[in-house]
């Protein structure tokens, strides 16, 4: 979306999206949302024409450390990656980027498994003169949560967009949209977990010995260690961005003194500390699975 008078361009290859960055002036407002078909599959854009983008806008080549991870599945050996980073500029700017990864529910899938981590990378440069104002979101699916908050964000409120006073709006549905999931889905483990547990403890009851190790064969923990084993340190990464927002915030509004203007401020503020708290609560809760799932491994052994 160019502009604020919300000019969309749905540019299907990257020579028509490099074409378009290069050639048309830079409106004091863009949004540009980057899809992959599937989780699976590369990013609609190629890393050359990614980079034309950072190029034309001076955006810090780190961005591209988050944009890697897409095309394939989420590893936990890159779980502690996608920390905001907040990186002031010398006209007044101010550029963040992070990368959520959040626990998806998708049920009516065949031969799915319900819930599924899934990458959103973010870009957000804060212009205080609202010349220059940009986002870039990266995801997966032309229909994600986080392209719906978009499309809400262009419907409802970017006309009326002004960076010193809205800078978090899209951030709130972005928000609202992802980290809300993670309760849900800890709560999914520890059912899985229990059922493991129960399992286990019906081992002793059977007749015979064969009996015990056929039914020992099916009890299998390593499924669910393996969506927990990463668990608290993604959490991690999520909390410490809900802080470094926190930090933006102290950042534009700290000497805020005008009480009516601070008000959706205020708000966000408080958002924002019930972030903190749901998150650090859904990380006990990921580090008590962790022991809940050694205890059931020992049993098992």
């Amino acid at each position: 979306m160019d502009g604020l008078n919300q000019v969309r361009c749905c540019l299907n290859n990257s020579h028509e999206f490099e074409r378009h960055i290069t050639t048309t002036t830079k409106p004091r407002f863009r949004i540009v949302s980057i899809s992959s078909p599937i989780a699976l599959r590369p990013l609609a854009i190629t890393e050359f024409t990614f980079q034309i983008l950072l190029d034309v806008y001076k955006i810090d080549p780190a961005f591209l450390d988050p944009v890697h991870l897409f095309g394939g599945r989420p590893t936990s050996a890159d779980a502690g990656h996608g920390v905001m980073h907040i990186r002031p500029r010398l006209d007044g700017c101010i550029d963040t980027h992070y990368l959520l990864t959040f626990p998806e529910y998708e049920p009516n899938k065949p031969n799915f498994p319900g819930w599924v981590p899934r990458p959103a990378a973010v870009f957000q440069r804060l212009d205080p003169t609202n010349s220059e104002n940009l986002w870039i979101v990266v995801h997966i699916h032309s229909n994600s949560l986080l392209q719906q908050s978009v499309e809400q964000f262009v419907a409802t409120q970017a006309v009326h967009y002004d960076c010193p006073t809205d800078w978090c709006l899209l951030r709130r549905m972005i928000l609202a949209a992802y980290v809300r999931s993670w309760r849900p889905y800890i709560s999914y483990l520890g059912e899985e977990i229990d059922t493991t547990r129960r399992l286990v403890n019906m081992l002793p009851l059977y007749d015979s010995y064969d009996e015990e190790i056929q039914h020992r064969s099916v009890i299998d923990p390593q499924p669910v260690g393996n969506k927990v084993s990463s668990l608290a340190v993604r959490l991690t990464v999520t909390l410490q961005t809900v802080q470094q927002l926190s930090h933006v915030y102290r950042i534009l509004h700290g000497s805020e003194s005008d009480a009516a203007l601070a008000l959706d401020y205020h708000t966000f503020a408080d958002e924002l500390s019930n972030y903190e708290a749901d998150l650090t609560a859904s990380l006990h809760g990921a580090r008590i699975l962790e022991n809940e799932l050694q205890a059931v491994a020992n049993s098992h052994a």
